[in-house]
């Protein structure tokens, strides 16, 4: 009976001891997702919770790896993202754990340049947004105004093709790699005087950075007084003025999504037999009725038990 106690205690050793590193920035959109994975299977894994910053090194992220000898990695955000790329570069012959990347933004361009990855897109699509927009409206929404970057290209065609075949037109401006908020301004009042229905705003950090915010989007939204649908739930808070409805991945069900992935790359012995990048199954839906009480745009107030929340 002993021997037996001994195998069993060493048999539970050896499951705790599969170990998964999560590498994450501050914030409370990646702790949320971060439970959802805990909440899963923090009962099955050993989750190793590692904050990256500024400061945070390539080395840094080497000296975690070396020490935790993890089965898997979870990087959540880009600066993760970017860290272990770096990390990865440094060492092009090294084998890498399957390595799953949540909340972070268009992966899909990572894809050939980390080794040993999958996960889950960030990014809701256009037309998702859209169609529950103009159930919120009541309203025929059909022209929408997109301003992309150069390099967002296939995201703006991909976009435009699935949003066509809802009877809505995205109505693109296309503006260059290296753009200022001069240029920004322009175009997009330009745009806004193309007679669009609603303005759909891409995740880019770099156009939504605070002084692209205050320079180009505030000074020629002030007059707009239609939609203007964003993908970040910050951005559509009443102090910023912004974003009058938001739709993002839900992030704690961001995380339950991650943990089933996580488990089929357990499952298959540690490794990613699907590398298919998957998309959000849950969304977040958040609409600023004070703002758009403002702007005076129509709301079918029976249909806000439908949204996550609701700013008043």
């Amino acid at each position: 009976m002993f021997c037996s106690l001994l195998l069993w205690l060493n048999g539970s050793l050896a499951v705790a001891q599969e170990t998964v590193l999560i590498l994450r920035a501050e914030g409370e959109n990646f702790e949320r997702t971060l439970q959802g994975l805990r909440d899963d299977l923090g009962e099955e894994l050993n989750f190793i919770d590692t904050v990256v910053s500024r400061q945070t090194t390539a080395e840094t992220i080497a000296a975690h790896i070396s020490t935790n000898h993890p089965e898997a990695i979870v990087l959540l955000g880009n600066r993760a993202l970017g860290l272990y790329k770096t990390y990865q570069q440094a060492r092009p012959e090294q084998h890498f754990p399957p390595t799953l990347v949540l909340s972070a933004l268009y992966i899909d361009r990572f894809l050939s340049k980390v080794m040993n990855i999958t996960g889950i897109r960030y990014e809701i699509p256009a037309v998702t947004s859209l169609v529950q927009l103009r159930s919120l409206t009541g309203q025929p929404t059909q022209r929408i105004g997109v301003l992309y970057r150069e390099w967002m290209a296939a995201l703006y065609q991909n976009n435009h093709k699935l949003a066509t075949e809802e009877g809505f037109q995205l109505i693109g401006v296309q503006l260059p790699n290296q753009v200022t908020f001069q240029q920004l301004n322009y175009h997009l009042r330009r745009l806004l005087k193309n007679d669009i229905d609603a303005l759909w705003v891409v995740n880019d950090n770099t156009l939504l950075s605070q002084r692209f915010l205050q320079n180009a989007w505030l000074p020629a939204l002030k007059r707009f007084n239609k939609p203007v649908i964003v993908g970040f739930d910050k951005l559509s808070r009443s102090e910023i003025g912004f974003g009058t409805y938001s739709v993002s991945p839900d992030h704690y069900d961001l995380g339950l999504q991650g943990a089933d992935m996580l488990m089929d790359i357990k499952a298959a012995g540690w490794q990613i037999k699907n590398k298919l990048i998957a998309e959000p199954l849950s969304t977040h839906k958040c609409l600023n009725l004070n703002l758009t009480q403002q702007k005076e745009i129509p709301i079918l107030l029976e249909h806000l038990d439908k949204l996550d929340r609701v700013i008043d």
